[in-house]
């Protein structure tokens, strides 16, 4: 895995690194962990490594590059680190004069599960293949996940978050204040979601605030993290997941699941259109029934009847217009765990996933 950082005083635009300057620097620093290109306007790019070896004229030939700085008079603009690439494959780059090599030589860099840490001004940043997390951070930023799942967060600014191909989240964790924030409708977006634009993004995460996530018309996985938010998703076969807080969720059209992680989390949960017509679900099987045992239990659905006193029993009451379904994780036939359906509706075991 590799990391880039850009210092906060500055941007990083990736389309623009090119490697074709190295052979005009001014100056070089050499040594067998070190390589390094200085410029009479106070730039200096350093690559460290182990294993450098030089020709006559001072040209790498051998080693392994691990990470890569470049300086601004002293200042580190932007450093990556954790990357694997021969030190000729720079060299080659530098001297074909095109930027195309360049950039192959950056996504052979960023192959993995990255983490990209944009600075305060633009930044275009780029994470190529893996499963990777871009930070835009302030600024007007363009965020591009490339292959892979990846998990774009732009911070403040009206960012352009760009998914690639993948299962692609843009996330608002560490907003300040809640967001509004919507895939099919993204002119409403509020907060650190005002003015962002969506491209090939399936899924929002919100912030530790109280959030309104709208989905749209493909699938979508919306997840709402702490605070009392709203989830919508519209169309398509779609995941929701309240988070911490009381959180409304409405599946909309589509055979929908309703996921709870942890009991203590949601508990007054309302969801506002089950429909089991149109194969809806409630998943609880990421929550331990039996917190008196060891392991992962299974609620146990007893329908309409009374807890018993056993730990890991799931029921339902029906009222006239409203459900609601208790669990009890303790043993105590007491309710620890309450999820509200805004509708009467009759409650089948195959209702859930336990």
């Amino acid at each position: 895995m590799a990391t880039l950082t850009v210092n906060a005083d500055y941007g990083l635009d990736m389309r623009g690194i090119d490697f074709g300057w190295l052979p005009y620097a001014d100056s070089y620093t050499y040594g067998s962990t070190i390589f390094a290109a200085h410029f009479s306007d106070g730039t200096v790019e350093e690559f460290r490594g182990r294993g450098f070896s030089y020709d006559s004229d001072g040209v790498p030939t051998g080693g392994t590059v691990r990470s890569y700085a470049l300086f601004d008079n002293g200042n580190r603009v932007s450093y990556v680190d954790g990357v694997s690439i021969a030190v000729t494959s720079i060299v080659d780059a530098a001297e074909t004069y095109t930027t195309s090599d360049d950039i192959a030589v950056i996504g052979r860099a960023l192959a993995g599960n990255d983490v990209l840490r944009g600075g305060g001004i633009f930044d275009y940043l780029r994470g190529f293949a893996g499963n990777d997390t871009l930070y835009g951070n302030a600024g007007n930023d363009t965020l591009v996940g490339d292959d892979g799942n990846d998990t774009i967060n732009g911070g403040a600014g009206k960012d352009r978050i760009d998914g690639g191909v993948g299962s692609d989240t843009a996330s608002y964790a560490g907003a300040s204040s809640g967001v509004v924030a919507s895939l099919g409708n993204p002119g409403g977006n509020t907060q650190n979601a005002y003015g962002d634009i969506y491209i090939s993004i399936e899924s929002l995460a919100g912030s530790s605030h109280a959030d309104r996530l709208y989905g749209n018309a493909a699938t979508n996985y919306l997840s709402g993290d702490a605070g009392n938010d709203y989830l919508s998703a519209s169309g398509g076969n779609d995941w929701l997941h309240g988070g911490s807080g009381a959180d409304q969720l409405v599946g909309g059209s589509g055979a929908d699941r309703f996921i709870f992680k942890a009991w203590g989390d949601h508990s007054g949960d309302s969801i506002l259109d089950f429909t089991a017509t149109q194969s809806d679900r409630i998943d609880m099987s990421k929550i331990d029934a039996n917190q008196s045992i060891a392991g992962d239990q299974a609620f146990s659905f007893i329908g309409t009847a009374a807890f018993s006193g056993k730990a890991g029993e799931l029921r339902f009451v029906k009222t006239a217009s409203d459900t609601y379904i208790y669990g009890d994780v303790n043993g105590d036939a007491s309710t620890d765990y309450t999820i509200h359906l805004d509708d009467a509706v009759t409650i089948w075991n195959s209702y859930f996933y336990l």
